[in-house]
């Protein structure tokens, strides 16, 4: 199955669990425009269908948000003055939010972000595919319970049919709350820093190593001064 597309892995999958093509069908989401253009510089299209907004980069009223299109939001590349990572909280919305809606979901957002991390190893499987579930993951910020969405499912198009065993309050048109527990950023600065700490500790030896001759020769002094 590792040379199969994403669709084809899942209608296998759905085939083993006894539930016929038609069934699960994938939906493709309306084409809502967002009057929206896409923050990443190599993209800039107008955001139709899909719309990632960061949960991180907005002022406090939302009125400012940086937004990606579907295809964009992993590795953006974004204007000087937004201080976006790949670590930032993100909402996969398929519908146009009111500014009181943002204003509910996304400190919801960083609460149930909070709540993921912390329950760090996860046991849960994907509600479609039953695959089990690693970070980077998505999770529904509509369902009662938290409803864990793998990366492949979540980011692709989710297919309409749950399988067996899935929490059957979820639906395609939930948002998603995209949670990426990878700091490549953290990472590429302990690269930077332990040379330097390494430096420092060397240094650090070395006055060490002095300060105990000097001692040793203040001690020889004081000694032939008697």
């Amino acid at each position: 199955m590792l040379n199969l597309s994403f669709e084809k892995r899942q209608a296998v999958k759905f085939l083993e669990h006894g539930i016929i093509k038609e069934e699960a069908n994938i939906p493709v989401s309306p084409e809502f425009s967002f009057n929206r253009y896409c923050d990443n510089l190599s993209c800039h299209k107008v955001i139709t269908g899909i719309k990632v907004l960061c949960a991180q980069c907005m002022d406090r009223d939302g009125t400012e948000t940086v937004d990606f299109c579907s295809g964009c939001f992993e590795s953006p590349r974004v204007p000087a003055g937004i201080v976006h990572t790949c670590n930032h909280l993100l909402l996969k919305i398929p519908r146009p939010m009111h500014d009181g809606e943002l204003a509910v979901i996304v400190p919801e957002a960083k609460e149930v972000a909070r709540r993921i991390k912390a329950s760090v190893p996860l046991t849960a499987n994907c509600e479609y595919c039953q695959d089990p579930i690693t970070f980077p993951l998505w999770v529904c910020m509509k369902c009662a319970r938290d409803t864990l969405v793998c990366k492949p499912c979540g980011t692709n198009r989710c297919p309409s049919v749950l399988l067996p065993g899935s929490n059957r309050e979820h639906a395609f048109d939930h948002p998603l709350l995209w949670i990426n527990n990878i700091e490549p950023a953290d990472q590429a600065r302990a690269a930077l820093v332990d040379p330097v700490v390494s430096s420092l500790e060397g240094r650090m030896q070395a006055l060490e190593v002095k300060f105990d001759e000097l001692k040793a020769m203040l001690g020889s002094f004081r000694t032939n001064s008697l």
